[in-house]
């Protein structure tokens, strides 16, 4: 609420305004990094005094502060300090019903699709993101119990979020130990049979790691008798033994695919799409 202080101070006394404004000065702050306004402003071209693109900050920094019915935008930033979310001075009377109405069918006449491809970009660029593997498709997502059709820009970047790629890392290499651990551990076996030796190696082959497993084989392993052998090199056969031999391979596709996920995020939009959509127009 803002509220009228007098100074105490002589020779000072002057109305002063509070108001609380919490966590929406920071992202009115990556909304002007973005260049929402301007953007929306250059895709929405309308007669009107009001710019189209502070009704849409206004809406954003309304959603992820509660989220008002829009009939109620105007007595919400009655209450704000407009200046520092807006960087001027605008009546909160910009924000009526009816004209947050207006704006609204000039966007969707305008294609919200394209708006918000551009946004899209424009947050890649802005935060020196790649944008060598971008695409845009469209969805099903289930968001608060709902399922709901949403558009969304995949981007897939080498340089995104370094510490997936540590902790992914991390993880083959615990998956390579505890596949190394399986090896050691069937190599060991022996079998008096071939059957049992076969049973045993799909056993094992079953019980592999999440980005490793074991391609083990049948061996045998004569047992010869004591001495030395004779003079034709013969030895004496005791028992066939069995044995298994192992060679360790990776999960190659499962293993690209989780780096390519390790390097990815997904930026969506309620707007509902139509295949796929092309971002080299920005």
């Amino acid at each position: 609420m803002t509220e009228p202080f007098e100074s105490s101070a002589p020779n000072n006394r002057q109305a002063i305004t509070a108001a609380q404004v919490d966590h929406l000065p920071i992202i009115a702050s990556y909304a002007r990094r973005l260049g929402l306004v301007g953007i929306v402003n250059r895709l929405v071209p309308v007669e009107m005094d009001v710019e189209p693109g502070i009704i849409v900050l206004g809406m954003v920094l309304d959603t992820l502060s509660g989220r008002s019915p829009l009939s109620h935008l105007e007595s919400t930033f009655e209450a704000c300090d407009r200046r520092a979310l807006f960087g001027q001075e605008i009546p909160a009377s910009y924000f009526s019903d009816d004209t947050v109405g207006r704006i609204l069918e000039h966007l969707f006449n305008a294609g919200t699709q394209k708006i918000f491809s551009a946004l899209s970009v424009s947050a890649l660029q802005r935060f020196e993101l790649s944008t060598r593997h971008v695409h845009f498709d469209t969805t099903s997502v289930n968001l608060y119990g709902d399922y709901l059709s949403a558009s969304g820009v995949v981007v897939h970047s080498r340089g995104h979020d370094r510490r997936r790629h540590k902790r992914l890392e991390r993880e083959l290499d615990a998956s390579l130990k505890a596949t190394k651990v399986m090896e050691k551990t069937n190599v060991k076996k022996q079998f008096f049979c071939q059957a049992d030796a076969e049973a045993a190696a799909l056993d094992a082959m079953a019980q592999d790691t999440a980005y490793h497993q074991l391609k083990l084989s049948v061996v045998e392993r004569p047992r010869y008798g004591p001495g030395r052998p004779k003079n034709n090199a013969s030895r004496n056969l005791v028992a066939m033994e069995y044995g298994l031999q192992a060679q360790v391979i990776e999960k190659q596709h499962k293993i690209a695919r989780r780096r390519k996920m390790a390097g990815c995020f997904v930026l969506l939009s309620n707007v509902a799409g139509e295949g796929q959509v092309s971002l080299n127009w920005i």
